[in-house]
C-alpha cells in the first residue's frame, strides 16, 4: 500500500529505472523486466499505484539459459546468479580474495564479503561449486587485468591460468560480455543505485551446448 511520497516515488524510479534499462540492453540482447504502473482496487476503493513486472528467472523469453533436465548433476547447464545479501540457499561466498582498491578519492578499501544465491535449478551440490568457482574466477581475471596489469584466463577445466593476452580489454571480454557490463554501469550510474555491489544485483552464464563461447553477463536489473 502506497500511503507516503517516499514510497511512490520508489515506484516511479523503478519504472524509470527498467525503461532506460530496457532501451540499453534490448539492443545486445540482454533481458531487462518489462513493467507497467496499475492502479490498484480492492472491492472497489482504492489502494495505491504499484508497479507490475515480470519475475527475473531463466526462461527462453527472460534470461535465456538452458536450466538442466530434472535430476541432472551435470555442471554443463546454464545458471542464473544473484548477488544477494539475503543469503538464500543454494548460494556460494565470496570473499573476493581480500582485494583492495582505491575510490575516486584515492582512498584503499577492500572488498566485502558477499552471498551470492543460485536462481537456477540445481541437482548437486557440484553444480553449486563450479558456478562459484567460475564466478571467483572471473573476478580474479578481471581484478588482476585492471588493476595489476596480469592478464589471466581460464583452462578447459576453468582453472584460472596464465593467458597471451596483451591488453585488459581483451583479457576480460574472453570472460565476460562487456556490452552487458557497459549497460548496466550506465543505468547504475543514471539512477544511483544503493544496493548494486550488496544485493539485487543478476549474472548469468551458459555452459550447455548451445552457448560456444560461455561468458558470464549481467543482466535482469532490479530494485532500484
Amino acid at each position: 500500500l502506497l500511503t507516503n511520497l517516499d514510497t511512490e516515488k520508489d515506484v516511479i524510479k523503478n519504472d524509470i529505472a527498467f525503461r532506460i534499462g530496457r532501451m540499453l540492453m534490448k539492443p545486445d540482447n540482454v533481458y531487462c523486466s518489462d513493467a507497467k504502473l496499475v492502479h490498484y482496487y480492492l472491492n472497489n476503493k482504492f489502494q495505491g499505484t504499484y508497479l507490475l513486472c515480470e519475475q527475473n528467472q531463466a526462461n527462453k523469453y527472460r534470461v535465456n539459459v538452458n536450466e538442466p533436465e530434472d535430476g541432472y548433476t551435470g555442471t554443463d547447464v546454464g545458471y542464473l546468479v544473484e548477488m544477494d545479501g539475503y543469503y538464500e540457499s543454494p548460494n556460494f561466498m565470496m570473499n573476493y580474495e581480500g582485494a583492495t582498491v582505491k575510490d575516486v578519492a584515492g582512498t584503499s578499501r577492500k572488498f566485502r564479503a558477499n552471498s551470492y544465491t543460485v536462481k537456477t535449478d540445481t541437482f548437486s551440490q557440484n553444480q553449486v561449486e563450479f558456478i562459484g568457482k567460475y564466478v571467483k574466477g572471473v573476478f580474479k581475471i578481471v581484478y588482476q587485468a585492471c588493476e595489476k596489469g596480469n592478464y589471466l584466463t581460464f583452462d578447459s577445466n576453468y582453472n584460472v591460468v596464465s593467458s597471451s593476452y596483451t591488453n585488459a580489454k581483451d583479457c576480460i571480454g574472453a570472460v565476460m560480455d562487456l556490452n552487458s557490463v557497459v549497460d548496466m554501469y550506465i543505468l547504475y550510474e543514471i539512477m544511483c543505485d544503493n544496493d548494486v555491489g550488496e544485493s539485487s544485483f543478476f549474472m548469468c552464464v551458459d555452459f550447455s551446448k548451445k552457448s560456444k563461447y560461455p561468458k558470464l553477463t549481467f543482466t535482469a536489473p532490479w530494485d532500484f
